[in-house]
């Protein structure tokens, strides 16, 4: 785990994620290898937006009162 790292980019090998470039705490850039890759970084998902997902829109649950 690297903490206080940024996403800066997916590296991508046939149209497959193969791993990510991030930056560190020392904003040196790192190059990282992986079968696979997990955005956990919430909502505004800087992984999700550099893949080109986009989130579904799923109907508000009501509160009844």
């Amino acid at each position: 785990m690297h903490l206080s790292a940024r996403a800066e980019e997916l590296l991508l090998e046939g149209g497959t994620v193969r791993g990510l470039v991030y930056r560190d705490s020392t904003s040196a850039r790192v190059s990282v290898a992986a079968d696979l890759v997990v955005g956990a970084d919430g909502r505004f998902s800087r992984i999700r937006r550099l893949a080109g997902l986009i989130p579904s829109r799923a109907p508000q649950p009501v509160e009844y009162l």
